[in-house]
């Protein structure tokens, strides 16, 4: 969904949309920064979000690469926005939860 938003400014129709409604004043609270940031912090998860749903496909050996993944992405970087750090940091915390790793996910992981 924020895509779609992201993409309808970049091509100018949400501008358009907004002015035949006399509402281009919602533009304006818009941090294009930010949103990209939050698209780019939020893609991982929906990666995530689809490789446990392979229907009667066994996935229990993604957990651990998956949560690793997920745990890189999340990693604050000096260049990051407040907002953004704290997004991440956040995030990261609800991962660790979450995702608990046992001993059943390592081995599931590992080569023969």
């Amino acid at each position: 969904m924020i895509k779609s938003i992201q993409e309808a400014l970049d091509s100018g129709k949400l501008q358009e949309i907004l002015s035949a409604r006399n509402e281009l004043r919602y533009l304006y609270k818009i941090d294009e920064r930010l949103l990209g940031d939050l698209i780019r912090l939020l893609e991982p998860f929906d990666v995530a979000s689809r490789h446990p749903s392979a229907g009667k496909t066994p996935t229990i050996h993604l957990t651990l690469p998956t949560r690793v993944t997920l745990l890189k992405g999340l990693h604050v970087d000096p260049d990051d926005s407040d907002v953004t750090s704290q997004l991440k940091e956040m995030l990261a915390r609800k991962v660790e939860e979450k995702l608990p790793i046992h001993i059943i996910h390592k081995m599931a992981t590992s080569q023969p």
